[in-house]
């Protein structure tokens, strides 16, 4: 039972874990928290389920990670760069707006019920364990890899950091700033469509899904502290924990009532994270 337990939790907090890392790239460069990135890993999620009607699984997935990717891109292109043009003050309100545009489409696309895996899951050579399950977590940490390698060892990564350290100078550096910012989000899309697979697979999907994973998802970026990327991965698997714990102790709402609290105590007391300049990538 308790290995069952800290089993999902461990899983699940991979997962959230996985959010994080786009949440922080985009808070990093943006300076604002997107709301929307969570909403285009359910629009990935769907077009997974979607596809699977007329397609197998492996080109299902591609296809979701393509709509991540393609999503992100014009998220960035069409609309944040236009308000960054005339108003920068606006963009939290603007990707609030576009959450809120992405899960109306939703709804009136595919209702507002559960929308489910349409297969039966079948544990591998008994192990009690998911094909989703055995691949998030070497998922997240080939993620987490490409990103330090990248950011640590790729002219791009070098000018995503400069961009993040100091984004005046590094304009007149001649950094192509609107590049990094493609750049960025095309990443963070692929995190959402590999994302928005594995919930639909493990927990169905809603067009509303996608704020409760913001709220976790988001909260680990800041307890580990907003330039910490490995450490935002930690929080989010100790997150995924102790809601599977709370929930096996009590129920469903209350482990995310307890692990709220436990989230927002633990702000007060290290308002700058808990890893501070440790575990930093960015």
């Amino acid at each position: 039972m308790i290995y069952e337990i800290l089993k999902l939790g461990f899983f699940y907090g991979c997962f959230i874990g996985m959010v994080s890392i786009g949440f922080a790239l985009i808070y990093n460069i943006l300076h604002i928290v997107d709301f929307a990135h969570t909403d285009r890993l359910i629009v990935s999620g769907y077009v997974f389920v979607s596809a699977l009607t007329f397609t197998n699984h492996f080109a299902a997935v591609i296809l979701a990670v393509a709509a991540g990717v393609i999503f992100a891109f014009l998220s960035e292109w069409l609309i944040y760069r236009q308000v960054r043009k005339y108003n920068p003050k606006l963009l939290l309100l603007t990707t609030f707006g576009l959450s809120i545009v992405i899960q109306n489409v939703l709804a009136i696309i595919f209702s507002d019920s559960l929308k489910e895996y349409p297969f039966v899951e079948q544990t591998v050579l008994q192990s009690n364990l998911y094909i989703r399950e055995l691949l998030i977590f070497p998922v997240l940490l080939i993620i987490s890899l490409l990103l330090y390698y990248w950011l640590k060892k790729t002219k791009s990564g070098l000018s995503i950091r400069a961009s993040i350290s100091n984004l005046e100078r590094a304009k007149t550096l001649g950094v192509p700033i609107n590049k990094i910012y493609i750049i960025v989000f095309v990443f963070s899309g692929i995190i959402a469509g590999l994302g928005g697979v594995y919930l639909s697979m493990g927990y169905g999907l809603t067009p509303y899904s996608g704020f409760k994973i913001m709220i976790f998802a988001f909260s680990a970026c800041l307890i580990a502290g907003l330039n910490n990327v490995y450490g935002s991965v930690i929080i989010g698997i100790i997150i995924g924990i102790s809601l599977s714990v709370f929930e096996m102790l009590f129920n469903a709402l209350s482990a995310e009532l307890f692990t709220l609290l436990g989230l927002i105590t633990i702000l007060f007391i290290k308002p700058h994270g808990i890893f501070g300049e440790k575990l930093r990538i960015i």
